[in-house]
């Protein structure tokens, strides 16, 4: 278990990829249980949260393993699918500790922007850091240049709550956006 943590730590920190993730259906499933329990736990401790916040994040899980399922076949590589996702969801276990508390602290500023403003710019490092992490896990995977994969996590990011706007409307708790990569 403590070799798993570093691995999924030296991807966030740049040292290892996908590549070095076992392609073991187990892994994936603990490593999902883990991001969803770990959600879960911080999203009551830190999140106002609505009454279907664990169906809000279900399907965010579901978008995503169906994000690189779809990718990994239109790229050719089906069968990455298992490392990267893994990969993805244990990166999100290593960032979702500092994330959820971010955005649980922010969300009181949401209907006040122009408060709001000066600390999401000072999360701008952030943001950019989780999209790098996550598109270089992309671009281990299918191959391709780095601004495609960059621009395939941006899509993936305004598809995701767009998808949850649809279902759920304005019931969603403040920060749900935040990619599951981060």
């Amino acid at each position: 278990m403590t070799a798993i943590l570093k691995l999924y730590l030296d991807i966030a920190l740049l040292r290892r990829g996908p590549e070095d993730v076992p392609a073991s259906r187990n892994l994936l499933w603990a490593t999902l249980l883990a991001f969803v329990a770990l959600n879960a736990l911080l999203t009551l401790a830190f999140r106002p949260t609505t009454d279907n916040w664990p169906l809000q994040l279900l399907v965010s899980v579901g978008f995503t393993l169906l994000w690189y399922r779809v990718l990994l076949g239109l790229f050719g590589r089906p069968e990455r699918y298992q490392q990267t996702v893994t990969a993805i969801f244990g990166f999100g276990c290593i960032i979702t500790p500092l994330i959820v508390p971010v955005t649980g602290m922010m969300a009181p500023l949401a209907d006040h922007p122009e408060q709001a403003m000066p600390w999401m710019l000072l999360l701008l490092p952030l943001a950019i850091y989780l999209l790098y992490v996550t598109a270089r896990i992309l671009r281990a995977a299918i191959e391709r240049p780095m601004f495609q994969c960059v621009t395939l996590v941006l899509l993936q990011t305004f598809l995701e709550p767009l998808l949850l706007l649809t279902m759920f409307g304005a019931d969603l708790p403040a920060g749900a956006a935040a990619p599951v990569g981060g």
